[in-house]
């Protein structure tokens, strides 16, 4: 935990390994501390489960306070408190149950995507915000399905894939969790030997954050409303208060100048150690530059700099197996859309999402005006508040190829009335093994169903660390496992 001296850079500053002795002795009173509370406090500190060794975690909730202990308990329990309804509901294991709407249809109206991860071993991620489809989210969403899908991605999805990482990288965090020298604490000491640290791998190891790419190309202003800066808001809240230090840097590319505004409202909703990590860059050479310093050529998108699949391929294709995807909105002045299936074996879903209450009759013909399935009257029923669900349902679900054919609505009445039709190419052999459109990891680490109370809670961590009374050698290390039990990793001699 100590030991290594002061970090190589500032991103390192109370990493595992760089701690002060005061910070130490901070740790282990928030160790101590939080042993002793419910278990949804516990699970709260500990949100990636298994994937994440208890130190990792705990130093990430004191650097997000800079080791005032108090306030890093004031924060746990309002992270407790906001994150109440979400825990509850296993935080929306089911991408599609929590948005309402299958995840690619709602990845199409606002792009964002996982690609590679940069040298410090951070997985990349890209959101373009310049790209969101306002009405379209409103024919498939609401602001609460927004805000489930985002507790779903970053419970779930980004969790996930930390763990498929550490499964296929057994050094992963491993070299850095060690403290290798004499300390003499409370009534015990910790003894670590040096040679048990490799010092030449630790600032590689990859650490649980992720850098964060916020591409706005193609924002317009009226794009920054009070429903998108609301979402804003929001998910911004639960990230800082929820997921302290996750985010390893964040870079906005191709930023507008009438960005400059936006991003003083919006810095006042981070704190400042958050906002520091921020970089804003407009110019695409010094973006590309800027790329290939923090990351591996292979491990960019080409659209960025890199040699890496451009990131339009992947969004079209939208997971899944699906060869591409497809959307578009119907509106009074765009009543059609054409779309091809080039081969045989090629096939398309069809699904149709809307608010709008006064209704249209909507049918799929082919390239010589034959109705390939029956017109079906499409019509919004039910109350229509921001956070009702829209009406949607399967125009098509098995349309063959090849074939040029044409999506075609009657008629649309008002300029304000949308219908968002989404599509799915695969092929034959897609069909036969077609996935789950969410698969969680076996053994997932976020299941605390079967978490004890805190009394075994905190039995089991006396009982594996076996209270270490007197002089010891001890690999500073620990995993919280399914059943709540503390997995401390140790040799004794």
């Amino acid at each position: 935990m100590m030991g290594l001296g002061p970090p190589p850079d500032p991103s390192m500053w109370a990493q595992v390994g760089h701690l002060t002795e005061a910070e130490y002795h901070v740790y282990l009173e928030f160790k101590e501390w939080i042993f002793t509370q419910p278990r949804h406090f516990i699970t709260t500190v500990f949100h990636y489960g298994l994937p994440e060794p208890m130190e990792y975690g705990l130093c990430r909730w004191l650097r997000a306070r800079k080791f005032k202990i108090q306030d890093v308990k004031t924060m746990v329990a309002e992270a407790a408190d906001i994150s109440k309804d979400a825990r509850e509901d296993g935080f929306y294991p089911d991408a599609q149950k929590a948005l309402g709407a299958p995840a690619p249809v709602f990845l199409t109206q606002y792009p964002q995507l996982y690609c590679g991860c940069a040298k410090n071993g951070c997985p990349i991620f890209i959101s373009k915000p310049g790209m969101l489809n306002v009405q379209g989210m409103e024919c498939m969403t609401t602001l609460n399905g927004i805000i489930r899908y985002h507790w779903h991605a970053m419970m779930h999805d980004f969790t996930n894939r930390l763990a498929e990482r550490r499964k296929n990288n057994p050094d992963f965090n491993r070299c850095v969790f060690l403290n290798h020298f004499s300390l003499h604490v409370r009534p015990f000491a910790l003894k670590i030997r040096q040679d048990t640290y490799d010092i030449t791998t630790a600032h590689r190891s990859p650490r649980f954050e992720c850098l964060c790419v916020l591409d706005l190309s193609g924002l317009r202003a009226s794009s920054l409303n009070k429903r998108a800066l609301n979402i804003i808001k929001t998910q911004t809240a639960i990230d800082s208060l929820c997921f302290p230090e996750t985010m390893n840097r964040m870079m906005i590319v191709n930023a507008p100048g009438f960005f400059a505004f936006t991003w003083k409202i919006i810095r006042g909703w981070i704190d400042a150690r958050t906002a520091a990590k921020v970089e804003i860059i407009s110019n695409r050479k010094q973006m590309e530059r800027r790329f290939l310093e923090l990351c591996d050529p292979d491990q960019v998108p080409s659209d960025y700099g890199g040699t890496a699949e451009p990131t339009a391929e992947v969004l079209m294709r939208g997971g899944g197996g699906v060869l591409r995807a497809f959307d578009h909105i119907l509106t009074r002045g765009a009543t059609e859309y054409t779309f091809a299936l080039e081969r045989e074996e090629e096939w398309a879903e069809i699904w149709i999402f809307t608010r709008c209450t006064t209704g249209t009759t909507i049918g799929l013909y082919d390239e010589n005006g034959g109705a390939v399935v029956t017109p079906k009257e499409v019509r919004h029923v039910g109350p229509n508040g921001e956070n009702d669900e829209p009406t949607k349902f399967v125009l098509a679900s098995a349309v063959k190829g090849p074939g040029k054919f044409k999506i075609s609505a009657n008629y649309v009445g008002s300029s304000s009335e949308y219908y968002l039709i989404f599509g799915n190419i695969t092929d034959d052999m897609t069909r036969k093994e077609q996935q789950p459109d969410v698969a969680i990891l076996e053994g997932d680490p976020r299941d605390t169903a079967n978490i004890e109370n805190r009394a075994d809670v905190r039995e089991n961590f006396n009982k594996s660390s076996q209270a270490f009374q007197g002089v010891q050698t001890l690999q500073e290390s620990a995993e919280i496992h399914m059943d709540g039990a503390v997995h401390l990793l140790c040799n004794k001699n």
